[in-house]
C-alpha cells in the first residue's frame, strides 16, 4: 500500500527528465534517438524532453552533430552541489597537509552507486598529472585511489 501511495507522489515527466540528466553521468554526448531507445519511449516524447530541457538551459545542442550536452544551469547545479559537501571542508586541511608532507598528489573519493566518485584532488606540483576530474565518475577497478574502496566493502558475492 505504501509503495502504491509513493508512486502516485510522483510526476512520471520529472521522474523522466531526471533520467535523461542521469544519462549524463556514462556518456558525454547523446543524440535524440540514443535516448529514445535507451529509454524505452517514442522519438517524440523524447524530443520534447530535450528540448524542454534545453530551452530551460540544463542541456544545449551542438548543431553539426545534433548531440545535447549539459548545459550551463547544470554545470550550476553541480556546482553548488560540490560546494554543500561538508567532507571536502573537513578533508581540504588534511588533504593538504599530507600533500604538503608527502611530495604526492591526493584524491579524494566516495563510493556512488558502485562507482567512484571523485569529490576533491590536490595535485602537488613535482609529482605526475592526475587523470581524474573533481566530479568525475569512474569504475571501480581502475586506479589505486580506488583500492580502500575496494578493499573495504562488504563481500556482495559468498
Amino acid at each position: 500500500m505504501k509503495e502504491e501511495n509513493d508512486k502516485s507522489k510522483k510526476l512520471q515527466t520529472v521522474e523522466r527528465a531526471l533520467d535523461v540528466l542521469y544519462l549524463f553521468h556514462k556518456y558525454n554526448g547523446i543524440t535524440l534517438s540514443f535516448v529514445a531507445e535507451e529509454m524505452n519511449m517514442s522519438t517524440t516524447v523524447a524530443y520534447r524532453l530535450l528540448y524542454t530541457l534545453a530551452d530551460s538551459g540544463f542541456l544545449r545542442q551542438e548543431k553539426a552533430s545534433k548531440k545535447y550536452y549539459l548545459g550551463e544551469k547544470s554545470l550550476l547545479l553541480g556546482y553548488s552541489a560540490i560546494r554543500s559537501q561538508e567532507l571536502e571542508k573537513t578533508a581540504y586541511p588534511i588533504m593538504k597537509r599530507l600533500m604538503d608532507k608527502c611530495g604526492l598528489s591526493v584524491i579524494l573519493t566516495s563510493l556512488t552507486d558502485m562507482q567512484s566518485l571523485c569529490v576533491e584532488k590536490i595535485e602537488a606540483e613535482d609529482d605526475l598529472q592526475l587523470s581524474m576530474r573533481v566530479g568525475g565518475i569512474y569504475p571501480l577497478h581502475k586506479g589505486a585511489s580506488n583500492r580502500p574502496l575496494l578493499a573495504y566493502m562488504e563481500q556482495v558475492v559468498p
